[in-house]
Parts: structure tokens; C-alpha cells; sequence
């Protein structure tokens, strides 16, 4: 039997969403076609068949301020012009002036310390700065000193346009930054900011498009207010070109958009009902599926192929799909007059004057001097560096080897050490690769420290994939993670914890690692061992639980990943422990906390990593569920089930993944039962 279509919201990972994008690429136009294009299948084959969906998270970097950041604006210049508060006063303070002025109504007031800027956008806009030139002038003020500034996230996406994975950007952000990323590339796009130029926006384009869902900087109507921004919904011309881009395209990517208006989000709602099967990616910035918008989640939970990656910065996700993608950082960055080399004939009527020949021809000249004369040598660094950015860790590796000299140069060293290690992760079985990596990095952090915080974790992370190929050699295992508590505890030590939080959590979670790791090698040796001995492992095992304890904290704000790898240390921890306390309460409240953490990081893994990792997280749950229930026989109830149903997941998940050997781990346990 075919397996039935799964529908509601999934989740995905950044190198899937590539291999969308792969599928949606166009290919280049052989030489002569255009005329001969007149299908428009012929043409949305050669832009492609993406579209990507950008919202104000995307210019945040650029200085670009947040609806909330245009909202503290207004408000200001409001309670300026009405006279209730004078000499540039903050923007909650303008704020409750203008309410105890009865200027704005008590219910846009702050809430427990928070103030709803979001909602007050449009309540702006629709009562008080109505017109739109006043409109215009306020969002031109924040937004055109920063008009020519790009920001890494429309670099890349103009990066993604000129290879042909995209075809049609649409934003609602009134800046031109998706203009300027793709006029960087040397492409000028077709460019609708206003509804009465959405006709020339084609759902198979042989040219990029932009599209201002909300009008931009310099169109007259810009739409901010709640009538504005519904009217988005209603207008017919919207509807159909909303309709026939997506019904053309192969994916829909939406990326920094809150989705928290009605008009656009009506509209998407709409075409995903009557195009069930479409595929959405929604990017989202929060780390909790819970924590999106109500018109987020209801366009997610319609039909099949919807998508959502959490916990994701604008510039780090581009950043991420242009390397999966093997594009790498924009072409104009390493080849700036290149782009101005290929711009530089200009057509002209066969009757011109000479002087315009001489003009044009001198033009030519200057340019071509310029792209002959004008570039930088390249270095190993430059070579390296690009080459890392399309995910291309080897050549960048071989690239550093260019220059001869490079062990003697603390930053070349570290380049290429880095190189080698990070194509150990994407190629496990090149270990002589991992072996050179921690060879080239331990002299360098030994004479550093804090000043290279970055190789550092580096060295350490590397020290960690080593230790997953020692699990037998217990001596060598020893040996390594003493080494990595001597590091950390010399390079802590010189971390002040309130202003480098994460660096100062990312080596206390270390320490904690290693001092149980420690712990768990000195049990293999532990059955007739005395009693002292047993007493240093479990303080040992308590130094390690204290330290997972404080390193939690910071991690979980700043690192969603290692929070995860956090709290399974410190439920495995905390489950060793109870082994050495009687059958009390003690035990059970270890118990009790070691499934809670647990459980957490299965909830973690569904959203964010649900292949392997989750299926991980799947058995350390159901080990924990059986601990418990290997101590307090009451807690028997219900516990066998749950454990074989998370056991029973997480083999359907290795088996999928083609993962026989853990998939036979699995049988065994069960089959023990």
C-alpha cells in the first residue's frame, strides 16, 4: 500500500530545504533560445522555480528597525506634535503621556513592563499619522540613510537569484535591500512596489522579480494601517498574482515574517487551500513551534509540505543555504570589477556622433584597465576563506598548504586546522583528517587561550569526535578527557561570566563533560572496588551535575544545540547518582528531574533535528523511564508502555535512516522485555 500523505507542520533541516531549492534551480539559457523561449515553461525553467518571502527579521542587521522600532518612533514624534512631552523624551515615556492625556486608549499601555508595540503599529497609522506622505517621511528618516547598506541575508539572497534558484522575491519591508542584493550581481530585476504595478509581475519570469507587498520607501500609497494593510487581502490584482506565482512555483520560502498581519497572511492561507500540496518552508526566529503567530501555525497546519525550521538569524540562515547550496559568499565579493566588466558595453544608435563613440569606447578602455590592473593578488586566506564558504573544507585545507610557511602562522595554523575538522564532520571517514586537525590545534591553544577562544572550542570539539572512536581504549580515553578539564579550567578561568556568557557556559559545560566522563571510566573497574574509591566518583559525578547545573542557564539563551547536549550530560548524571543513594527520595526526585530534562530534549529534537539525534533522545527518555522503574516498583504503571512505544519511534527512525546497527540495538532491548 502507498504510505498516506503526512499533512500538518513538519520539521526540517537547512541541507533539506537545499535539496529543494536543487530540484526548483533553473538552467542556464543555451545560447540563442531567448527568441525561441516563447513557452513559459521554457522560461521559468531557466530562472527557476523558487520564491522566498521576506519580512522585516531580514534587514534587521542592516540597522533597519523592527515594526516595534518604527512604532517607538512614531510615538515620539506624536507626543511631540501634541505637546505632552518635550525635550526627546523615550518612547514608553511618550507613550504614557499620551494615554494619561487621553490621546491613545489604556489598552495599548504597558502590560507587566511590556509594552505591545507591535499592535501599535497600525493603530498609528489608522488614528493618528493618516497620511501618506507623513507616513512616508517617517519611514524614509529610518529607513534612507541606510538605503544603500546591504546586510549578509540580501547579499546572499541576491546570490541565490543570480544562480538561478530563485525568480521572484516578495517583501514586506518598505526598504530596497532585496533590490540591492540582486543589482549587486549585475542583474536589475523587474521591480513592483505598488498594487498598480503588480501587472508586471510574470508567474514564469525570464527576468528576477521584487515585489513590495506593502509598497516601498518611494512609492506614494505605502500601507501601514489596519484598513491598508486588509486591503491587501481584497484587492483582486494581488489575488491573482499571488495565486499564479505560487501556482507555478516549486517551493515557497518564508524567511524573518512574523505572519502576524491579516492581508498577506490571508492570501497565503488562501492559495494553500486551493494548492494543498505546495511547498512552504516557513524560517522562523523562535526556538518553540508554540511561540509562532495563530496565522503561522494555521497556514502550516494546511494540506501537506509544510515546513518549518526553528531558532534561525536571517544572516546565519542564508549564510547556511548558500554553503549546503555549494555557491558560497556572493561572486561580486571576490571579483567586484568583474561584475563592472561585464556591464560595460553600452548600445548605441549606428548614426551617433563621434564624440558619443569616443565616449563609449573610452568607457570600455577604463574598465577594461581597471579589471587588468585594479585587482588585489589573491592570498591562501582569500582562496580559503571562499572556498569555506561554499562547504568545500579540503580544497580550503590544500589552499592554506599553498603557502609553505603556514604552520608557523598562528592564523593560517588555525584556517587550516579548522578546515580539516569541519570536513571530518561532513566526510567521518577521513580520520587522518581529525588526527591532523587536533595535532595542529593543541601547541596553538596551549600558548593561547581566552585571546583564541574560538579554536579553543574548536580543538575541544575535536578532542570530542575523538573520543567517540575510543570507546574501548580506556587509557587513551582517560588521557584525553583530563586533557580537556586541564584546558578548560585554565581558559574559565580568565572568562568574566557576565560579560561573555556564552563562552564562560560553553567551557563550564565542557568541564562538567569531561569530569563525567571520567567518572563513568573509573566504573568499569568499580565492581570490588572500596569504598573510597566509589566515594571520589560520585563527587565526581556531583562535580559534574553542578557544573551542567550552571552552564544550563547561559547555554539556553544563547545556544539551543549545546542546551540540548546540556541537559542529557546532566540527566545522565543525575541517573548515575541515584545509583548510590537507597531507594528514597532522594533517588526518585533524581529520577523525576533526569526524565523532565529528558523530555525536554525530545521535544527539542522533534522540532529542530528529528532524524538521528531525536532518535537518540527517544532511547535516553525510555532508559530513564526504566531506571525509574527498576527502583520504585510503583512507579511500574504505564512506564513499560511508554518506554516500549519511545523504543518502538526511535527504531522506526533508524530504520528509515538505513541505521542497522542501532536499529539491532533496539530489537535486542525490546526483545529482552
Amino acid at each position: 500500500m502507498p504510505t498516506p500523505p503526512q499533512t500538518g507542520p513538519r520539521p526540517r533541516e537547512i541541507s533539506e530545504l537545499v535539496q529543494d531549492l536543487q530540484r526548483a534551480r533553473g538552467h542556464p539559457r543555451a545560447e540563442g533560445d531567448g527568441a525561441d523561449a516563447a513557452a513559459g515553461a521554457g522560461l521559468v525553467r531557466h530562472r527557476g522555480r523558487a520564491v522566498f518571502l521576506i519580512g522585516a527579521g531580514c534587514s534587521a542587521s542592516a540597522g533597519i528597525p523592527l515594526a516595534a522600532g518604527v512604532a517607538q518612533e512614531a510615538i515620539v514624534r506624536i507626543a511631540d506634535d501634541y505637546g505632552v512631552v518635550r525635550d526627546g523624551p523615550g518612547a514608553e515615556e511618550a507613550l504614557v503621556a499620551l494615554i494619561d492625556a487621553n490621546r491613545v486608549p489604556d489598552r495599548y499601555g504597558p502590560v507587566g513592563g511590556v509594552v505591545p508595540w507591535g499592535r501599535l503599529y497600525s493603530y498609528i497609522f489608522t488614528e493618528h499619522m493618516k497620511h501618506p506622505n507623513e507616513q512616508r517621511e517617517l519611514i524614509s528618516r529610518l529607513v534612507e540613510d541606510k538605503e544603500y547598506t546591504l546586510n549578509w541575508a540580501h547579499a546572499c539572497l541576491g546570490a541565490l537569484v543570480q544562480k538561478r534558484f530563485v525568480h521572484t522575491i516578495l517583501t514586506t519591508n518598505f526598504d530596497q535591500l532585496a533590490l540591492q542584493g540582486v543589482i549587486r550581481t549585475g542583474i536589475v530585476p523587474v521591480v513592483a512596489d505598488g498594487l498598480e504595478s503588480l501587472n508586471r509581475i510574470s508567474p514564469t519570469p525570464s527576468r528576477p522579480q521584487v515585489v513590495h507587498l506593502h509598497g516601498s520607501m518611494h512609492t506614494y500609497e505605502l500601507r501601514n494601517s489596519y484598513a491598508a494593510l486588509r486591503e491587501t487581502e481584497d484587492d483582486r490584482g494581488l489575488q491573482v498574482m499571488m495565486m499564479s506565482l505560487l501556482k507555478e512555483a516549486s517551493v515557497l520560502v518564508i524567511v524573518g515574517y512574523a505572519g502576524g498581519e491579516e492581508g498577506v497572511m490571508t492570501l497565503l492561507q488562501y492559495a494553500a487551500k486551493a494548492l494543498p500540496r505546495m511547498v512552504v518552508y516557513w524560517i522562523a526566529y523562535e526556538d518553540d513551534l508554540d511561540l509562532l503567530s495563530d496565522r503561522a501555525k494555521a497556514l502550516l497546519a494546511t494540506g501537506e509540505n509544510k515546513f518549518f525550521i526553528l531558532g534561525q538569524k536571517a544572516d546565519d540562515f542564508f549564510n547556511q543555504v548558500v554553503g549546503e547550496a555549494g555557491i558560497g559568499a556572493p561572486e561580486w565579493l571576490s571579483d567586484p570589477l568583474g561584475v563592472l566588466q561585464r556591464q560595460a558595453d553600452i548600445s548605441i544608435d549606428p548614426s551617433a556622433g563621434s564624440d558619443v563613440r569616443r565616449l563609449r569606447e573610452a568607457y570600455r578602455a577604463r574598465v577594461e584597465y581597471a579589471a587588468e590592473h585594479g585587482r588585489l593578488g589573491r592570498t591562501p586566506t582569500d582562496d580559503a576563506t571562499e572556498l569555506r564558504s561554499a562547504l568545500q573544507f579540503l580544497k580550503a585545507a590544500k589552499a592554506i598548504e599553498a603557502d609553505e610557511a603556514y604552520p608557523a602562522n598562528d592564523d593560517l595554523l588555525a584556517i587550516h586546522a579548522d578546515s580539516l575538522f569541519n570536513h571530518y564532520k561532513r566526510r567521518r571517514s577521513d580520520h587522518e583528517a581529525l588526527t591532523t586537525a587536533i595535532r595542529e590545534l593543541r601547541p596553538l591553544v596551549e600558548r593561547t587561550g581566552v585571546d583564541r577562544i574560538a579554536d579553543v572550542i574548536t580543538f575541544i570539539e575535536a578532542l570530542r569526535e575523538r573520543s567517540d572512536a575510543l570507546a574501548e581504549d580506556v587509557v587513551e580515553l582517560a588521557e584525553l578527557f583530563a586533557e580537556i578539564e586541564r584546558l578548560v579550567t585554565r581558559v574559565r578561568d580568565g572568562l568574566d561570566p557576565r560579560e561573555r556568557q556564552r563562552e564562560w557556559s560553553q567551557m563550564t559545560f565542557y568541564l562538567a563533560e569531561a569530569v563525567q566522563a571520567q567518572a563513568e571510566q573509573e566504573r568499569r573497574g568499580d565492581d570490588d572496588a572500596a569504598t573510597a574509591i566509589r566515594n571520589a566518583r560520585k563527587d565526581r559525578l556531583d562535580d559534574a551535575r553542578k557544573s551542567y547545573a550552571a552552564a544550563l542557564p547561559g547555554l539556553s539563551s544563547t545556544d539551543g544545540n549545546k542546551a540540548k547536549e546540556c541537559k542529557e550530560g546532566l540527566g545522565g548524571a543525575l541517573i548515575a547518582l541515584a545509583e548510590y543513594e537507597k531507594d528514597g527520595m532522594g533517588t526518585a526526585s533524581k529520577l523525576r528531574e533526569a526524565q523532565t530534562l529528558f523530555r525536554e530534549v525530545v521535544q527539542w529534537t522533534s522540532m529542530n533535528t528529528p532524524g538521528e539525534q531525536h532518535a537518540g533522545a527517544l532511547e535516553n527518555l525510555a532508559e530513564a523511564i526504566r531506571s525509574m522503574r527498576a527502583k520504585f516498583n510503583d512507579e511500574a504503571h504505564g512506564s513499560r508502555i511508554e518506554e516500549a512505544g519511545l523504543f518502538g519511534i526511535a527504531l522506526g527512525i533508524y530504520e528509515t535512516l538505513g541505521d542497522e546497527d542501532s536499529a539491532g540495538r533496539i530489537r535486542n532491548r525490546l526483545h529482552c522485555e
